[in-house]
């Protein structure tokens, strides 16, 4: 939930450490319930460095460049504080961040082959 979600936010800002199980609640499904823990797999750690983004840094666009053909992704931001500031279906493998203000950002790919996040910085 948001409340949860803007509870993490502020622990981390006094002492620095995040709960993964706020952030990323596939992997609270998995170990917990009845998810696919496809997300966690080996396979989708190694893909990990195969996936780029580009330019980085960049001022308006993020290209994302994943080797799979096929792949169905939600492509969601965070702020360092660990906010979520974009959630979007990704189009062309594109995603436009024009409107985010300048800093460091994370991206998190959702797809049906893994979860893949990436760092980038918007100027």
């Amino acid at each position: 939930s948001q409340k949860e979600k803007d509870r993490n936010a502020a622990i981390f800002a006094r002492q620095g450490n995040r709960n993964p199980f706020i952030d990323f609640p596939e992997y609270a499904d998995c170990i917990w319930g009845s998810g696919n823990c496809t997300t966690v797999s080996v396979q989708a750690i190694q893909n990990n460095t195969s996936i780029r983004i580009y330019p980085n840094p960049t001022s308006n666009f993020l290209n994302i460049e994943i080797p799979i053909k096929n792949v169905n992704a939600t492509a969601e931001i965070y702020n360092t504080y660990g906010i979520q500031v974009l959630n979007s279906t990704l189009t062309n493998n594109i995603i436009n961040i024009s409107a985010l203000q300048n800093g460091v950002y994370f991206l998190k790919l959702i797809t049906n082959v893994g979860v893949f996040t990436k760092k980038f910085v918007k100027l």
